[in-house]
């Protein structure tokens, strides 16, 4: 079975901004962060009740990739 990932706008921009600054770091930093989120959306689409990580009051839940784990 296939969840529905849903991600607000904001978010794209955020992880721009964040490829961005990877890049500044390192070059082709950027896309393999780039790479991980979407390794990560992938990986919630396919079953998000694995992730342990749930928002107290709505039926949220998330997970950070591995490699970049800051929010």
């Amino acid at each position: 079975m296939s969840w529905r990932v849903v991600a607000r706008e904001e978010a794209g921009e955020d992880i721009l901004l964040a490829a961005g600054w990877y890049d500044s770091e390192q070059e082709g930093l950027g896309s393999e962060f780039i790479a991980d989120v979407i390794r990560v959306l992938d990986s919630l689409a396919v079953n998000p009740l694995l992730n342990p990580r749930r928002h107290p009051v709505k039926n949220i839940r998330w997970q950070y990739p591995n490699r970049f784990p800051t929010a």
